[in-house]
């Protein structure tokens, strides 16, 4: 099979408008790039893999016929790609023009460099997180009280090794993925960008973040449709990354901290859901999915609290 210089992998469900912007994109995005497109459609109700094949016939189409989840889906794309370079962005990301050659120069520049990201901001022209540290038990705490709004860290302002570049839009050399594997698929969705990223460093690439080329990311245009298994499914895959890439100690150490941070939560979203009407059902459903991580913490599966929070998702 005939390799070509970047294979474009986008990830999909639910996503048809917002989709169809990010093709476009991506085509402006890759003039001048030996480029294939592959679209990876999680199980799509909204008529997304019709769209693809009516309006971006050269992209190639994967329908998958359940929702596989973040890695897994990724993992399928990534092994049909016949790029050098797997360039992997979420559906709700649009590119600049020349984001992807820019991107190439850069990785062939620094032979070292494993993956990269660059620069997102959200549909306001706002910054997001896109690259951060490795999660301690220290960042979650900072994180739950709120304190990260208080201190404000700064994405870097040149091009710079950083611990890990967020899923969302991240530039891969396939020699890098054959060293340390795929997605681990015990991640369904979160954190697993930062399990992947820490095997990349440990078997000693780089992972960059580039400042200079940005792209725009509808973040939530996909999880906010799945508000309370979100949370839960954020809190289950938090400790899968601990316990395996940490060991068991502070697994468990973090298992405890968060059982009172989360106890906390729940109390103060109770209170909302007794005493201020209008956010009843919002606090609903975060009462829901808070007592379900809860019970996570504890080692047990909250099957029958999942389902109930699911069947919230349409009053959210």
């Amino acid at each position: 099979m005939k390799s070509v210089q970047v294979s474009v992998i986008i990830l999909s469900h639910n996503t048809r408008d917002i989709l169809h912007e990010c093709l476009e994109a991506v085509e402006k995005a890759s003039r001048g790039i030996d480029t294939e497109v592959i679209v990876v459609d999680n199980a799509s109700g909204d008529g997304s893999p019709g769209m693809v094949r009516q309006c971006f016939p050269r992209a190639r189409l994967v329908e998958l016929h359940e929702n596989q989840g973040f890695s897994r889906g990724n993992n399928i794309g990534i092994q049909q790609a016949r790029g050098r370079l797997l360039f992997l962005i979420n559906s709700d990301l649009i590119l600049e023009p020349d984001t992807v050659a820019r991107m190439v120069a850069f990785m062939e520049a620094r032979p070292d460099a494993g993956a990269m990201g660059v620069r997102l901001v959200d549909r306001r022209g706002r910054l997001e997180t896109s690259c951060d540290k490795f999660p301690t038990i220290g960042w979650i705490i900072t994180r739950h009280l709120c304190l990260d709004r208080l201190i404000r860290i700064r994405p870097p302002r040149k091009a710079r090794a950083v611990d890990f570049a967020t899923g969302a839009c991240l530039l891969l050399r396939r020699e890098t993925l054959e060293d340390v594997g795929l997605f681990d698929e015990r991640f369904f969705a979160y954190y697993e960008d930062a399990d992947l990223c820490l095997r990349v460093r440990k078997a000693g690439w780089k992972i960059y973040h580039v400042p200079d080329i940005r792209a725009t990311h509808y973040k939530g245009t996909t999880s906010s449709m799945m508000l309370t298994r979100s949370i839960i499914q954020s809190y289950s895959n938090m400790f899968l990354l601990f316990e395996r890439d940490y060991g068991s100690v502070r697994a468990l150490s973090l298992r405890v901290i968060v059982f009172f941070l989360l106890c906390w939560k729940l109390i103060v979203w109770s209170l909302l859901f007794a005493t201020v009407p209008r956010w009843r059902k919002k606090a609903k459903a975060k009462v829901l999915a808070y007592f379900s991580s809860v019970l996570l913490t504890l080692g047990l599966r909250p099957r029958a609290h999942v389902t109930a929070a699911e069947d919230l998702e349409g009053e959210v």
